[in-house]
């Protein structure tokens, strides 16, 4: 019988065990075996890639509307997207985003503080500078490639499941599209950029299969057979997704251990689990290269404690569930469908962030829970099929063992939780759900290929009705899958984004004007920078747009919290306003930026002391959300009517305090910085979870200060209270035990600070309450202005 157009696709695409080449590509289908030759130029691979890509760029502007977007603003300009934006910014500006000079001015930032290994972002970051300078247009075009380059190497992995080529095309288009891309969208940009994933599935797959992951490709010189084969695609594809985002590289680690294990278990050849090994290795050094710098930079200067925040609790916060993969997607097009998902996530905890798959993704998943249960119990039928059928069944089965792995180690409460006792840096593993995703829309295509074989074959179904057949369901799959996944919420606010953008651009374009070239801008209030919650409904990115609209000004915020070089504004913004314009003026900052909206009720107060010291605002936005206070006539009196060395000793005090920061065993209930809906500051107060607990004091300067501590020290309510009769406390070769009567007691201590970072040890036999600390520096002189 002539064989189906569908079979033949299949079999022309599986790089199972006998149908691949030993540098992993496909071999000529069966058809063209038979004949002789090969396939027509209209149904060869380049083909395939270039539909899949123009699929998936047609459906890209389609989900985002994109004729009614302006590439010279961010889609997204709120949230995490600001800081996206300020990577491109600074990459562009610098050549990499460890360090911008504009931001946590007087220091700049330094991004070592909270490390990443996602660098392949701010490699194309630093390409896409090569054609623009501006910003803007580089992220939106970052994100948009995003799609395209996800269709082609989602392509690549589905003809390695084997298939067919009509499907290939419907599942790579889908998995461009899915809705975890419009879901993290430009606030979650390297999240959104994995197109990595399916390259790394390949090795996964290839591996649990049992087969070949090194080694050179055959029948070419040595140089040449190296770079072009098995081993270089291998190595190739591990770096890409573990340069790509380190979330990703530890779930394709997980998914390689259990390919290698599976693969040694199954064909009794260590060997099998020897090349998973290595290509896990290989990954994990990778990752481990591209943080070097950052690891680096903590031995050198210490451990920051606050810079990136981590709690072992989260891992089941931000989990998934099953529910929630096989859910509508969160705002579907259909009502009914809408509000299934809208009183899950309503009424329901954990809800994370409302991962989901899309229904041809949860139909796969679906199919790969059934294909579990059957792959043990009809385990002893497979040798009963034919050729085709077996390597498609083998397939199924190794993509849904897969699936589960991923499932179990994802889910509330799965096997990430017990990685959470050793690290608590990864928190988010809903983000699994893309893995699962791909892995389901092959499975997904598979299940359809067997369907339409099967069906067809029963039916002795000329070549033309074939053709016809199966390209009507994969245009169905593909219209209705896409028509699931766009929901109208993946359309960014443009509007509403360009008039917020023009808005700031022109209040900055204003500062400029009014202050000298590479002024510094001191941004009242103080926000803890990153990850810290919104005040008054303001997110700490904000601080950062200032300096998008700005070439020649350095701004205060921006550093990264954890260090007394970062944190100082923390300090200075409890300053009366006196001793904060004379402080400010002493280290050269020429003017306040206040934001009013992000101080809410304590912005009158603040005001008013700063109009009594500094005279009132030079500038306001056309909204009244900013003033600018000068402090240019401040600095030229402070530095007239006092000595050199006093307004050095108090710039140096205001940029470099001493800070104190708190062990890990020290859980902050409040800090200074922080405030509450009013914008009023809220005290110090640290909890130890175990007996005693120390803080850590942060003299950044190169030379010893003598300062006052103060603090009082309670039992910590209802933990021990009866066990806490005194509290020692040993700091920088000073040593006392203060008493604690009637649950309370008092720490002052004077004493020299070394430079460095010195522990302040507290030893008591309970949980102890630390309340109001406060650190003073003494002999500091008073500026006359």
């Amino acid at each position: 019988m002539k064989q189906s157009a569908v079979e033949v696709g299949a079999e022309s695409g599986r790089s199972g065990r006998q149908a691949v080449g030993s540098a992993g590509r496909p071999l000529a289908s069966g058809a063209a075996r038979r004949s002789g030759g090969s396939l027509p130029w209209w149904r060869s691979e380049p083909v395939l890639y270039l539909l899949s890509a123009v699929g998936s760029a047609l459906a890209t502007v389609g989900a985002l509307q994109l004729w009614r977007a302006d590439l010279r603003v961010p889609f997204v300009y709120w949230g995490d997207a600001v800081a996206i934006a300020a990577h491109f910014k600074t990459v562009l500006e610098t050549g990499w985003y460890e360090f911008q000079p504009l931001l946590g001015a007087p220091t700049g930032q330094i991004y070592h503080d909270f490390p990443t290994a996602d660098n392949l972002n701010f490699v194309a970051a630093r390409v896409l500078g090569w054609f623009t300078t501006d910003f803007a247009t580089a992220m939106n075009v970052y994100y948009l490639a995003g799609f395209v380059l996800a269709a082609l190497t989602m392509t690549w992995f589905l003809r390695v499941c084997g298939v067919s080529r009509m499907f290939t095309v419907v599942m790579a288009v889908l998995f461009s599209i899915a809705p975890y891309h419009f879901a993290r969208g430009e606030g979650h940009l390297w999240l959104a950029s994995y197109y990595a994933i399916p390259l790394a599935l390949v090795v996964v797959l290839r591996a649990l299969r049992g087969e070949r992951l090194w080694g050179a490709r055959d029948g070419l010189p040595r140089a040449v057979g190296l770079l072009t084969g098995r081993g270089a695609s291998t190595a190739l594809s591990v770096a890409l997704v573990a340069t790509a985002s380190s979330y990703y590289a530890i779930f394709i680690v997980i998914l390689l251990a259990t390919a290698g294990i599976a693969a040694w278990w199954r064909d009794r050849d260590i060997r099998r689990f020897l090349g998973a090994a290595t290509a896990g290795v290989l990954l994990v050094l990778v990752v481990a290269a591209n943080m070097a710098p950052d690891l680096l930079y903590t031995m050198q200067h210490g451990d920051n404690t606050e810079g990136l925040v981590r709690n072992q609790g989260e891992v089941e916060i931000y989990a998934l569930k099953l529910s929630q993969l096989l859910l509508p997607v969160p705002g579907h097009r259909i009502a009914f469908l809408a509000q299934i998902r809208s009183y899950y996530d309503s009424e329901y905890p954990l809800i994370s962030e409302n991962p989901a798959l899309g229904a041809v993704a949860a139909f796969g998943l679906a199919c790969a829970l059934v294909l579990a249960v059957l792959a043990i119990t009809r385990a002893r039928r497979v040798d009963r099929l034919r050729v085709d059928q077996h390597e498609r069944t083998k397939t199924l089965a190794e993509l849904s063992m897969l699936t589960l792995v991923a499932l179990l180690c994802s889910t509330v409460g799965g096997l990430a939780s017990l990685l959470s006792f050793l690290t608590s840096d990864l928190r988010g593993w809903n983000r699994m759900s893309i893995v699962i995703a791909a892995l389901c829309l092959a499975i997904a295509g598979l299940v359809l290929d067997a369907w339409l074989v099967s069906a067809l074959r029963a039916r002795q179904a000329s070549h033309l009705r074939v053709r016809l057949v199966a390209g009507t369901v994969a245009i169905v799959v593909l219209a209705g899958g896409t028509f699931d996944q766009v929901t109208p919420g993946a359309v960014p606010d443009y509007a509403g984004s360009a008039a917020a953008y023009a808005k700031d651009e022109t209040w900055i374009a204003s500062v400029e004007d009014a202050l000298p070239t590479d002024a510094m801008v001191f941004q009242l209030p103080y926000a803890g920078y990153p990850e810290t919650g919104p005040v008054n409904g303001v997110y700490d990115t904000e601080q950062l747009k200032p300096y998008l609209h700005s070439a020649a000004l350095r701004w205060s915020a921006g550093g990264i919290k954890g260090r007394a070089t970062s944190d100082w504004p923390r300090a200075a913004a409890q300053l009366p306003a006196s001793d904060m314009v004379s402080a400010l003026a002493a280290e050269g900052f020429a003017a306040i930026m206040v934001d009013r909206t992000a101080l809410g009720l304590a912005a009158p107060d603040l005001e008013a002391g700063l109009v009594a010291n500094a005279g009132d605002p030079i500038l306001q936005s056309a909204d009244a959300r900013y003033a600018l206070y000068s402090l240019l006539d401040e600095g030229a009196s402070v530095r007239a009517l006092n000595s050199s060395a006093d307004v050095d000793r108090v710039a140096q005090a205001l940029v470099g305090p001493v800070m104190a920061y708190p062990a890990p065993t020290m859980t902050v209930v409040a800090s200074t910085g922080a405030a509450d809906s009013s914008g009023v500051a809220l005290p110090v107060v640290w909890v130890s979870t175990a007996a005693g607990g120390s803080l850590t004091l942060d003299n950044p300067r190169g030379a010893p200060v003598q300062i006052e501590l103060h603090a009082e020290l309670s039992p910590t309510p209802g933990v021990g209270q009866e066990k806490v009769s005194e509290v020692g406390v040993a700091v920088a070769g000073v040593t006392l035990r203060e008493p604690i009567v009637a649950g309370a007691g008092a720490l002052d201590l004077t004493l020299m600070l070394p430079a460095g970072r010195s522990v302040l040890q507290l030893d008591a036999a309970a949980s102890v309450t630390v309340t109001g600390f406060q650190v003073t520096e003494l002999g500091l002189p008073v500026l006359r202005r």
